[in-house]
């Protein structure tokens, strides 16, 4: 197949599905497709890809009464700049999973400057989890985006631990996976089964492998095991423990004695002391996200009295050392410009 070719708005009824091999890297779309009744054979997807691709797009797409057990689309291939899948089907049907990407290395060794997003596609009966993404030796990526996916009745319990997105990376040689931004917001879980983690991190992805984690609005339900496994405390203070049950802003309410400092996870600060007490709020350190509102409320109305100190980890707020909120019942909101701190509201 030469470079920039697919296959869009076909129907494709039975059969194994739809296989590209490419050898001359190029764009990979699959678009808009119909696929009833597909059979993959042992190994198989209902759409697979493999060999050297630039850019992989996967958009649109359709797949039922797909009995086969095996996943709506596989992937193996190696240098990929961008992996795009976005408002695909599978439905009543027996898969595996939606997505099982592997982004081989190749003969370098590295695989650089990837952009990910997989958004606003649906899954109902998966037998093992939505989504598994295997990283290489020496892997960059730039941002993985993982938004507004639906998966519906997912039940891991007979495949190992997977539930909504998992992610593994290669260990020999000390090489690393490096994602400088991750996001995952706005999804939907269902279970049916047992040993569900929404999001899942193997143990052969190094403590820093993820550079920013955004996990916010998800619907995760009531799974069987807590959101974050096989973690580390790098990614664990990003991703705190009530974001995203059930898709609401993550507020921390404070009540008892001492200071606080916020992480860039939070959305929303209550300072609400039991026992009445000046409080310092102190901003989340580096890295920050630019233009992210935080905002901090006195929830017992006597700061007044009991001053809330807004005070940055470095630099200055509104080109003062720190900003006092002194009337009972105040909220501020505050972001950084990616200079300084700046009180918004």
């Amino acid at each position: 197949m030469a470079p920039g070719y697919g296959t869009t708005t076909f129907a494709y009824i039975g059969g194994s599905g739809i296989s590209f091999r490419q050898n001359n890297n190029g764009v990979f779309q699959v678009a808009d497709n119909l696929l009833e009744g597909i059979v993959p054979g042992s190994g198989g997807a209902v759409i697979t890809c493999s060999n050297g691709l630039d850019s992989v797009h996967v958009t649109g797409n359709h797949a039922a009464n797909c009995n086969s057990a095996r996943n709506f689309f596989n992937m193996a291939t190696g240098n990929v700049k961008e992996f795009v899948a976005h408002d695909n089907r599978a439905m009543d049907g027996t898969f595996l999973r939606m997505f099982d990407l592997s982004f081989t290395a190749g003969s370098a060794n590295t695989l650089a400057n990837t952009n990910i997003a997989i958004t606003d596609n649906t899954l109902s009966g998966s037998s093992s989890g939505f989504a598994v993404l295997r990283f290489p030796n020496n892997v960059t990526v730039q941002r993985l985006t993982f938004k507004g996916n639906q998966a519906n009745a997912i039940n891991s319990s007979s495949n190992g631990s997977e539930g909504l997105l998992r992610i593994t990376a290669a260990t020999a040689g000390g090489f690393t996976l490096s994602v400088s931004r991750m996001e995952m917001e706005g999804n939907t879980a269902s279970y049916a089964g047992n040993t569900i983690c929404p999001l899942m991190f193997d143990a052969s992805v190094a403590a820093s492998s993820i550079t920013l984690l955004f996990a916010k609005n998800n619907n995760f339900g009531t799974p069987t095991t807590p959101a974050l496994t096989n973690a580390f405390s790098a990614i664990a203070t990003l991703y705190e423990a009530g974001n995203g049950y059930p898709g609401t802003p993550n507020l921390i309410t404070k009540q008892s004695a001492g200071n606080v400092t916020l992480t860039n996870s939070v959305d929303v600060l209550v300072v609400n002391k039991t026992a009445a007490q000046a409080t310092t709020v102190t901003l989340p350190p580096a890295p920050i996200t630019v233009g992210k509102p935080f905002t901090i409320k006195d929830g017992k109305g006597d700061a007044n009295v009991n001053n809330i100190t807004i005070t940055p980890s470095s630099g200055t707020i509104d080109g003062q050392a720190s900003y006092v909120m002194e009337f009972n019942y105040d909220s501020k909101t505050v972001m950084f410009n990616g200079t300084e701190w700046n009180v918004i509201s």
